[in-house]
């Protein structure tokens, strides 16, 4: 049995997650997020530096410095990276000074009922593509986000991650992160990630946000808190726990 067209369905979610953007990328995970990258709608255009760039469907458009950015590495271990991958036969590179072109030569194209190809309508080219619907929904720096109360939310999530990130959280994503400021407010918060950043840079395992926030958070808590400081975190957190809207109770009266 062929198997050379076969793939596997990936939810798209899983690229916007924070554990999938766990940082640095390994070079197989990079290359798995260059499909996530890549153009899908068919035959499209972009501007770059005052130069218009065609892309054609299951190519890249972007540049070694955003790649850099998005897997946490130089830009040195990025162009080692796709090198690599060209020698494989994985993918075709061109560099010049307009930014990087990448062809990905294992694309499977999605057959619409006609017959025809289509690419799956997700993916997106980084930095360049026209955003969609999908691409501005729980965006980190969406302003529709800030006015619905997320600002906070989407700052610990920051503080979760080590660095300032376009990351776009889910809706259970963000559940947890308010769920999370209910019981301790921002400042509160930023001690236990200072902790848990140092045990990463120690060579430790990192967690999962849903998992961090329920109990893991716990082995970071502060060990020799001074008298003033527990005091102040005991403060804030009663401070907290007093903004907290009480529930309504059942008034029906017969």
């Amino acid at each position: 049995m062929d198997k050379s067209k076969w793939f596997v369905r990936v939810p798209f979610e899983l690229f916007e997650s924070p554990f999938w953007m766990m940082k640095p990328f390994s070079k197989k995970e990079a290359y798995v997020d260059l499909f996530k990258l890549a153009n899908a709608s068919g035959k499209s255009m972009y501007e770059t530096r005052g130069v218009f760039v065609t892309l054609e469907e299951g190519e890249v458009g972007t540049s070694l410095i955003l790649l850099a950015e998005r897997w946490g590495c130089d830009r040195k271990t990025v162009k080692r990276f796709l090198v690599s991958f060209d020698k494989m036969g994985y993918v075709d590179c061109k560099f010049d000074n307009v930014g990087t072109k990448i062809k990905l030569l294992q694309w499977i194209p999605i057959k619409r009922k006609d017959g025809t190809a289509n690419g799956t309508p997700n993916a997106h080219q980084m930095g360049h593509q026209t955003p969609t619907k999908r691409d501005t929904t729980n965006s980190v720096y969406s302003y529709n986000n800030e006015e619905r109360g997320n600002k906070d939310a989407l700052r610990l999530l920051e503080l979760f991650l080590g660095k300032e990130t376009a990351h776009k959280p889910t809706n259970h994503e963000l559940k947890t992160l308010h769920s999370a400021l209910e019981h301790r407010d921002l400042e509160s918060w930023k001690p236990f990630m200072e902790n848990y950043h140092k045990y990463i840079s120690d060579g430790g395992t990192a967690k999962l946000l849903k998992f961090f926030f329920q109990e893991d958070f716990r082995q970071f808590e502060i060990p020799h808190e001074n008298v003033l400081q527990k005091i102040a975190r005991e403060m804030r957190e009663e401070k907290v726990g007093k903004t907290k809207k009480p529930k309504l109770k059942n008034s029906n009266s017969f």
